[in-house]
């Protein structure tokens, strides 16, 4: 029970840290929310895949939702949607607050 408090206390600290700070397009929180969204169809399917294992259901709705589940991760990630999120997020870094990303202060394209 206190490992699940200590992860309610990390999220709502987190969540706090995002809505205070600032969050646009171009922004590694932005990133990270998209990546976090993009995971609430694998608690979705593996959710369904243990409540019918422990349940025993025997319906077809359980099974539809999971396969619907599994159609959609496998859309969000695709490889040449992951490689796109991280080649873009790569552009983001800029560690001396400059506006000009690090990669692009390098030389590197």
């Amino acid at each position: 029970m206190n490992k699940l408090v200590q992860l309610k206390d990390t999220f709502i600290a987190r969540f706090n840290q995002i809505k205070g700070g600032n969050v646009s397009i171009g922004s590694i929180a932005f990133l990270e929310i998209v990546i976090a969204f993009s995971f609430i169809p694998v608690i979705v399917a593996v959710g369904m895949l243990l409540a019918t294992l422990a349940f025993h259901y025997s319906d077809e709705w359980p099974f539809r939702i999971i396969d619907t589940s599994m159609k959609v991760i496998d859309h969000i990630w695709s490889a040449q949607l992951v490689a796109g999120v991280l080649a873009y997020s790569r552009k983001l870094k800029d560690t001396n607050k400059n506006g000009i990303p690090d990669d692009d202060e390098d030389g590197k394209s």
